[in-house]
This record gives C-alpha cells, structure tokens and sequence, in this order.
C-alpha cells in the first residue's frame, strides 16, 4: 500500500521535475504555482485541507510519471477554473495554449442540460474522455487528482468515502489500465479498496503483514537461484520479486468464489510473483528458457504479450513455475523499455517526442478513445452514453487475432459482426459468414480470447442486416450498422 504523499512547498516539486529533465522551464512551474495559490488563496477543501496543497500533491505525483513541465503547470492550475471566476482565454494569456486546453480539459463541466441530474457524472465523463481524445494529458492530470482525493478522504463521512471508492472502482481504474498507466490503475484501486471495502482490506493486510517473512526469505531463494543462472548463460538481467496488492487478491478470492473454486488467502499469497528485467527482447526469449529448465511450467499458464502485445501496449512474457518446495511462482520477464512502457503507458519518455520546445503526447495505442468521438454524437442520452462506456471502455475485454496475425482489442460478448466492422467498415458490410479458428461459426457467436477470425465476404452484397442490430456488442459496429441501413 503506497502511503499517504505530503508535498511540503513548490521548490520540493521543482527539484523533483530537475532530477529527470534539467532543463525544463521551471519558470513556467513557479509562475503556474504562485497564479494557483492567489487563485485559491483561504480556499479549504472538504477535509480541511488548503486547496493549494491538493494541487501541489498532484502535480507532484505526475513527476513520478517524469512528464513534462506543461503538463505539471496545468496540474497546479486544474481547479481555478471550476473553483474561481478565471476563465480559460485568461489562463491562455498568461500560459499559452497548451496548458489553458489541458485545464480546461480537465475540469469538471459544472451546469450540465438535463432536467433531473441523473446523468451529470456520465456527462462530465463524457467531456473527460472527448478531451483525453485530443489529448492523452488530461486523463493523466485527472487520474493523479483521483489518486489524492481517495489518499485523503479518511476524514469524510463514510457515505461519501464509499461513494468516491466505488466511482474510482467503476471509471478511474479501468480507464488507468486501458491507458496502460499501471503505476497509478494499482494505487487508485487499493486505496479505493480500503474505504469501499474497509473489513476485506484490513483482513488481506494483515494476512500479508503476517506471512511477510516467509514470503520474503522465498523470494530471496528463487532470485539468487535465478540471477546466478542468468549470470552463467551472460544474460544481464535484475530479478526481483513483484508487489502484491491488496485488490488484485481480493479480485482473485471473488473469482475463485465463482468458478466454485476453494478460495482462500493462503492459496492466493502464497502464490509467488518474480520480474526479471534484461537489456533486449532476445534475453527475454533465453530468460525463459533458463527458468523452464530450472523450473517445471505449469501447462497452459504462458502468455506472450510480446509476440501480441496487449492493445495498450503492454509487453511481456507471463508464464507459472513450480518453484523450490514446489511453489507455485508467477514470473514476467521483459526489457527495462518494455517495463516502463508496462509502468507508465503513454506517459513513458520512451513514448513522448520533444519537437523544439513543444511536448507532443503519443496518439498510438488510442484508437479505442478515438472511437468515442465518432460516435459520441449518435448517442443522445447520458443513460446510452453510459452503458455503452461500459461495454466498449471500461468492461472485460477479449483479445482476437486477424488471419495476418494482428491483435483486435474487443468488449467480451463481442461477435465476428463487431470483429468485421472494427477491421473495417467494408468488411462488415459484405460480411456473409465467419470463421473461428478455421471453422464456420454463426455471425452472433461470442468470440473468446486467442481465437483467429475470418470474415467472409460477397462482391455483390454492401448492405448489412438489420438483424445484426439484435446482437452486435461493440458501439462501433451498431453505429455503422444504422448508417448504412440509414436507421437512427
């Protein structure tokens, strides 16, 4: 559990940004500081807390993600907006474009049109998403805001701690791992864990508290068996044992419960996890085989997200051993690009590109936020909106393969229809059957994880069926469906 980060004053935050890009314009971040703090000056949060302070945490937890000065100034200023009579044209003025559209792409939207407020959250999420479509910062600014509001929240009642928990649960987690910004998905679900499920936290805890030795005195076995093997074959490689956390075990005790599984903590802890980090994609494919030869792999527990890298990004190699004493022990090896990839997603420095003195945020691995601009519009209510985030952003995913080999990001329940119009709209419309795997399958079958899908295609036909419309999953695919029935 990541502990609670005070932010003592604005030359803390300073050095951080200096220990990983010297020559940022500090200057910009002190002028973003002193504009924030007579913005909010005798401003109080709910907690008691000067407002001044939530921003500089924020800005500060970004520097852990070492991104840019820009984006820090725009954290440092995210609130006047929402909490002060500045507006945008003013902060343009005095910071430019870039982070006058980044504030004004985080803040939350404060009137919105509808008649009973049922949907202000969806709207407010909508307008998050669509600026996060432009770019990829604002979601980065919110999610670090998130991150602070749940590291202090203990003093509010419990009714509003649960209700901030769970909207973190349901939308910020999972928009931070469809990002691919595990570094902040792991602490928001943890510390959104305590206060939505205070007793199941707090037994995992000390279940960890109390089997920490052992579990460390096993780690420290298989590493320096493991190191010493890498060593012989002239693999540099660092191994280290992974971090448990607190939701993810909890996660795995429900699914367990479900598949009528026994589930309990011993089963799961004692399940240990390894890293090994080498210098190139090569020594990811020997490390492996040195730890199947030191180590019996457990059948059908490999996964090469290398060879098809998750549509976030992420790469690695994930396979399961019996250790020593026969322990089960996960280990993931890949490069040390690919586990700051893994660790920051978008926000990695491997992935941003400083064109003279102007960030620009990657757009690769985005399409499914692009998505949301295409068809935002067909969708006229907050409570359509809504349950379609569900499905095609924030819900389980299954990932198919193309003939060629390319990996397709789908919402599970997806069907060939949903797989023929995310290849392409052409292609969904002549669809005229599908295969799985090598076999004919019915146009409304559920695709599963690994399968390879074939779309079958007439010349003659570019219309889709209207019955489609009974089973399609994904937004993408009903949106042109009804296009080209021209049905609305």
């Amino acid at each position: 559990m990541v502990t609670h980060l005070c932010v003592m004053n604005i030359k803390t935050l300073c050095r951080k940004i200096k220990t990983y890009q010297p020559k940022a314009d500090i200057e910009l971040v002190k002028k973003a500081y002193d504009f924030a703090e007579a913005a909010h000056l005798n401003e109080k949060r709910l907690n008691g807390e000067p407002l001044i302070d939530h921003c500089l945490a924020v800005a500060t937890l970004l520097t852990e993600l070492k991104i840019g000065e820009k984006t820090i100034a725009a954290a440092l200023l995210h609130d006047v907006l929402e909490h002060t009579d500045i507006i945008k044209k003013d902060l343009e003025d005095e910071f430019g474009k870039t982070v006058a559209d980044l504030v004004d792409g985080v803040t939350v939207i404060k009137k919105v049109k509808t008649k009973s407020g049922q949907y202000r959250q969806v709207d407010n999420l909508r307008k998050l998403l669509l600026a996060t479509a432009k770019d990829v910062r604002v979601v980065l600014i919110r999610l670090a805001e998130k991150l602070h509001s749940l590291q202090t929240i203990e003093g509010l009642p419990k009714s509003l701690r649960e209700e901030t928990a769970q909207k973190a649960l349901d939308v910020y987690a999972p928009l931070a791992e469809r990002l691919g910004v595990y570094h902040f998905k792991w602490q928001i679900e943890d510390w959104a864990f305590k206060f939505q499920n205070h007793e199941e936290h707090t037994r995992i805890q000390n279940y960890l508290v109390e089997t920490r030795e052992r579990r460390e005195r096993y780690i420290r076995k298989v590493v320096k068996k493991l190191s010493e093997e890498l060593g012989k074959a002239d693999i540099d490689a660092e191994v280290f044992g992974r971090a448990k956390h607190f939701y993810s075990i909890y996660k795995k005790l429900i699914k367990y419960q479900r598949e009528g599984k026994t589930s309990n903590l011993k089963r799961i802890v004692d399940k240990q996890a390894l890293t090994i980090l080498v210098k190139t994609t090569d020594d990811c494919y020997k490390a492996l085989g040195i730890v199947h030869q030191l180590f019996r792999p457990l059948e059908h527990e490999f996964d090469d997200y290398i060879a098809n890298p998750k549509p976030n990004g992420y790469r690695s190699l994930h396979t399961t051993v019996f250790g020593p004493e026969g322990k089960v022990t996960e280990v993931q090896i890949k490069t040390y690009k690919m586990y700051e990839y893994n660790k920051f997603g978008p926000a990695s420095h491997i992935y941003y590109k400083e064109v003279g003195k102007r960030e620009v945020p990657p757009t690769e691995r985005l399409s499914w936020l692009k998505n949301l601009v295409k068809w935002q519009k067909d969708l006229g209510t907050g409570e359509e909106f809504e349950k379609a985030l569900k499905i095609d952003v924030f819900g389980d995913r299954v990932f198919v393969l193309t003939p060629k080999g390319d990996v397709l990001d789908l919402p599970k329940g997806a069907t060939p229809i949903d797989f023929a119009y995310a290849v392409h709209t052409e292609l969904g419309d002549s669809c005229v059957g599908a295969k799985v795997d090598g076999k004919l399958v019915p146009l409304g079958c559920e695709l599963e994880t690994n399968q390879v899908v074939e779309i079958l295609t007439s010349k003659t036909k570019n219309k889709p069926s209207a019955d489609w419309l009974n089973f399609v999953k994904t937004q993408t695919a009903r949106s042109k469906i009804r296009k080209s029935l021209r049905v609305f």
